[in-house]
């Protein structure tokens, strides 16, 4: 059994491809063992876990082209921070998080097929990382020592030909009161991430 409270918070403001938002959000759950107790076991005490967003800012940016180039840039970016409590585990004041994640493409059209090739890095940040005790049931320890995490990505997409058929005949059209289009859109992701 479990009972959970979520409150949030939010504004967008959106023109032009470019999103500018500001959001809060509290958690709070109460949660007890399912199992049932007995005159040998007894119950497990209720749990609480609060989770506290403080007010993130984000800035998104979609498809822009860089000139007359072709070139198009895109952008997703937020900074937040985060304050957790739970049983074994509480963390120290709020935790920070920057997270910046630009993208170049050029999108390319002939003769039906579509290309879309594409790179862009991610970074995120956040000024404290958390150690789990390898000892069984050990308790999760905060460390004051910021951690970071950084990849590349590349990615091409490919679209063929839209391969349509029409069925018009008389008997598709009785059965169903109208014809059937029948369309096959074939696509192909290949996408790359390391660091």
């Amino acid at each position: 059994m479990s009972s959970d409270i979520l409150s949030i918070v939010y504004g967008v403001h959106e023109e032009d491809g470019y999103l500018a938002a500001v959001r809060a959000d509290r958690y709070e759950g109460l949660k007890k063992a399912a199992v049932a107790a007995t005159a040998t076991t007894p119950a497990s005490p209720e749990e609480q876990v609060r989770i506290f967003h403080a007010p993130s800012l984000d800035f998104s940016a979609t498809e822009h082209e860089i000139g007359r180039s072709g070139l198009q840039w895109s952008m997703q970016s937020s900074l937040a921070g985060l304050s957790r409590v739970q049983p074994n585990f509480s963390s120290g004041g709020l935790t920070q998080r920057l997270d910046v994640h630009p993208e170049i493409s050029y999108p390319f059209s002939a003769d039906g097929w579509h290309l879309r090739a594409s790179a862009g890095v991610r970074d995120t940040w956040y000024s404290r990382s958390r150690e789990t005790q390898t000892k069984l049931g050990g308790v999760p320890v905060e460390l004051p020592n910021g951690i970071n995490r950084a990849d590349g990505e590349l990615e091409l997409e490919m679209r063929a030909p839209v391969v349509e058929r029409t069925f018009n005949s008389d008997r598709v059209e009785k059965r169903f009161g109208h014809d059937l289009k029948h369309t096959i859109e074939p696509e192909f992701t290949y996408r790359y991430v390391g660091g």
